[in-house]
């Protein structure tokens, strides 16, 4: 019995990966051009942010679609794991994201993104991710100079 309900597991994760991975890929060409903040290669390259973890979550009885992205540091002590998240998030917001959503997605549907660092990966994984889905603090961080600055230089045209 827990077989049979593992391969109807597999057989319906094998379906939504089907539905939503091109929308995924799209995320992916998204983020391709930002380079690292400490190290001259893209985040791409350092897996730290890859396919994997961008995982899908529709509601039958709402019109709810929420991605839940990953963002994996390359250490698990890294300090710039923060800013790496406000980059991406930073990328997703100032991409036609709308329209891309719009094309797979109904009309009267609603989207959110929620950025998250696992415990797994970073010594302060929770933190971070609580800091990363506040929109407040987001803000401020894109009227400090500093980070708008790292933004410029870290990410390629």
């Amino acid at each position: 019995m827990r077989i049979l309900e593992n391969n109807k597991q597999k057989k319906k994760l094998k379906i939504a990966f089907r539905k939503w991975s091109p929308l995924s890929l799209q995320f992916i060409n998204y983020v391709k051009n930002i380079l690292d903040p400490e190290l001259p290669k893209t985040l791409i390259l350092l897996k730290v942010i890859a396919l994997e973890g961008i995982f899908v979550k529709n509601f039958r009885n709402f019109p709810l679609v929420v991605f839940r992205i990953w963002i994996i540091p390359t250490i698990e002590k890294c300090s710039m794991s923060s800013l790496i998240g406000i980059f991406i998030e930073n990328v997703f917001l100032q991409k036609p994201t709308q329209k891309n959503l719009d094309f797979f997605l109904p009309k009267d549907w609603n989207w959110k993104f929620s950025f998250e660092i696992p415990n797994f990966s970073h010594i302060k994984g929770e933190p971070y991710t609580k800091q990363l889905n506040d929109k407040e603090r987001i803000s401020a961080a894109f009227e400090n100079r500093g980070v708008r600055k790292t933004l410029n230089e870290c990410y390629i045209k």
